[in-house]
Protein backbone atom coordinates (compact mmCIF):
# COMPACT_ATOMS: atom_id res chain seq x y z
CA UNK A 1 0.00 0.00 0.00
CA UNK A 2 1.49 3.35 -0.96
CA UNK A 3 1.14 6.44 1.37
CA UNK A 4 -0.25 9.70 0.57
CA UNK A 5 1.50 12.75 2.11
CA UNK A 6 0.43 16.83 2.09
CA UNK A 7 3.08 19.36 3.24
CA UNK A 8 1.18 23.21 3.77
CA UNK A 9 3.14 25.84 5.19
CA UNK A 10 0.93 27.83 7.79
CA UNK A 11 1.23 31.48 9.65
CA UNK A 12 -0.14 29.78 12.69
CA UNK A 13 1.99 28.54 15.75
CA UNK A 14 2.61 24.93 16.40
CA UNK A 15 0.55 25.68 19.65
CA UNK A 16 -2.61 27.01 17.57
CA UNK A 17 -2.29 23.88 15.12
CA UNK A 18 -1.97 21.12 17.57
CA UNK A 19 -5.17 22.85 18.90
CA UNK A 20 -7.34 22.52 15.97
CA UNK A 21 -5.94 19.03 15.13
CA UNK A 22 -7.33 17.73 19.08
CA UNK A 23 -10.44 20.31 20.32
CA UNK A 24 -13.69 19.22 19.11
CA UNK A 25 -15.20 22.46 19.07
CA UNK A 26 -12.26 23.63 16.44
CA UNK A 27 -12.17 20.75 14.70
CA UNK A 28 -15.75 21.06 13.61
CA UNK A 29 -14.84 24.55 12.44
CA UNK A 30 -12.47 23.48 9.52
CA UNK A 31 -12.86 19.82 9.13
CA UNK A 32 -17.16 19.03 9.31
CA UNK A 33 -19.62 20.04 12.20
CA UNK A 34 -20.00 16.28 12.83
CA UNK A 35 -17.00 15.74 14.64
CA UNK A 36 -17.03 13.78 18.04
CA UNK A 37 -13.54 13.95 19.77
CA UNK A 38 -11.89 14.45 23.19
CA UNK A 39 -7.97 15.12 23.40
CA UNK A 40 -6.96 12.16 24.84
CA UNK A 41 -4.48 9.79 23.95
CA UNK A 42 -6.55 6.16 23.62
CA UNK A 43 -9.82 7.76 23.32
CA UNK A 44 -12.14 7.22 20.01
CA UNK A 45 -12.94 9.89 17.92
CA UNK A 46 -16.17 10.31 15.16
CA UNK A 47 -15.81 11.98 12.29
CA UNK A 48 -19.27 11.98 9.78
CA UNK A 49 -19.96 13.19 6.14
CA UNK A 50 -23.43 12.89 6.16
CA UNK A 51 -24.20 14.00 2.76
CA UNK A 52 -22.00 10.85 1.46
CA UNK A 53 -23.00 8.53 4.23
CA UNK A 54 -19.37 8.43 5.42
CA UNK A 55 -18.32 7.39 9.07
CA UNK A 56 -14.69 7.67 9.79
CA UNK A 57 -13.84 6.62 13.39
CA UNK A 58 -10.08 6.41 14.69
CA UNK A 59 -8.44 5.70 17.71
CA UNK A 60 -6.55 8.62 18.82
CA UNK A 61 -3.21 6.93 19.14
CA UNK A 62 -0.38 9.83 19.97
CA UNK A 63 -0.64 13.14 21.34
CA UNK A 64 2.24 15.12 21.48
CA UNK A 65 1.78 18.88 22.52
CA UNK A 66 2.63 21.19 19.55
CA UNK A 67 4.46 18.02 17.35
CA UNK A 68 2.38 15.10 16.53
CA UNK A 69 -1.31 14.04 16.68
CA UNK A 70 -1.76 10.50 15.53
CA UNK A 71 -4.72 8.63 14.85
CA UNK A 72 -5.45 4.69 13.36
CA UNK A 73 -8.40 4.24 11.88
CA UNK A 74 -10.50 1.31 13.25
CA UNK A 75 -13.85 1.61 11.37
CA UNK A 76 -14.40 3.60 7.84
CA UNK A 77 -16.68 3.89 4.96
CA UNK A 78 -15.35 7.02 3.52
CA UNK A 79 -15.62 6.98 -0.17
CA UNK A 80 -17.88 3.87 0.26
CA UNK A 81 -14.69 1.44 1.11
CA UNK A 82 -12.99 -0.03 3.98
CA UNK A 83 -9.55 1.10 2.64
CA UNK A 84 -9.27 3.29 4.88
CA UNK A 85 -9.47 0.32 7.65
CA UNK A 86 -6.13 0.14 9.81
CA UNK A 87 -4.80 2.95 8.14
CA UNK A 88 -2.73 5.42 10.40
CA UNK A 89 -2.87 9.19 9.69
CA UNK A 90 0.03 10.94 11.51
CA UNK A 91 -0.26 14.93 11.52
CA UNK A 92 3.09 16.26 12.45
CA UNK A 93 3.89 19.50 12.97
CA UNK A 94 6.95 20.94 12.59
CA UNK A 95 7.47 25.01 14.02
CA UNK A 96 9.56 27.48 11.60
CA UNK A 97 9.62 30.66 13.88
CA UNK A 98 7.91 31.66 16.33
CA UNK A 99 4.18 32.09 14.03
CA UNK A 100 5.46 29.73 11.32
CA UNK A 101 4.78 25.96 10.95
CA UNK A 102 4.88 23.34 8.22
CA UNK A 103 2.01 20.82 8.90
CA UNK A 104 2.78 17.28 7.31
CA UNK A 105 -0.56 14.83 6.87
CA UNK A 106 0.60 11.46 6.07
CA UNK A 107 -1.66 8.46 5.58
CA UNK A 108 -0.57 4.88 4.36
CA UNK A 109 -3.57 4.25 1.95
CA UNK A 110 -3.56 4.61 -1.64
CA UNK A 111 -3.99 7.49 -3.46
CA UNK A 112 -7.47 6.92 -4.68
CA UNK A 113 -8.75 6.99 -1.29
CA UNK A 114 -7.02 10.81 -0.43
CA UNK A 115 -10.06 12.96 1.00
CA UNK A 116 -7.16 14.99 2.47
CA UNK A 117 -6.44 18.06 -0.40
CA UNK A 118 -9.62 19.60 0.97
CA UNK A 119 -9.84 19.31 4.17
CA UNK A 120 -6.30 20.63 4.44
CA UNK A 121 -7.03 24.17 2.63
CA UNK A 122 -9.79 24.48 5.44
CA UNK A 123 -7.43 24.06 7.90
CA UNK A 124 -4.77 26.61 6.77
CA UNK A 125 -7.41 29.21 5.99
CA UNK A 126 -8.79 28.71 9.17
CA UNK A 127 -5.45 28.66 11.15
CA UNK A 128 -4.94 31.89 9.75
CA UNK A 129 -8.24 33.86 9.18
CA UNK A 130 -10.43 32.17 11.79
CA UNK A 131 -12.93 31.11 9.26
CA UNK A 132 -12.45 27.32 7.80
CA UNK A 133 -14.50 25.73 5.41
CA UNK A 134 -15.98 22.64 6.70
CA UNK A 135 -17.81 20.14 5.12
CA UNK A 136 -21.60 21.16 5.10
CA UNK A 137 -24.05 18.52 4.22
Amino acid sequence: MLAIRHELLTFAPASEIFSALTEQKRLRLWLTPDVFAEPVAGSNARVEWQGYGWTLVVEITKLEPGRLVEWRCIDSNVHGSDAWIDSVVRFEIQPQGEKTSRLVCSQNVDEEFDLWKQPLASLKEYLETGIGHPYRS
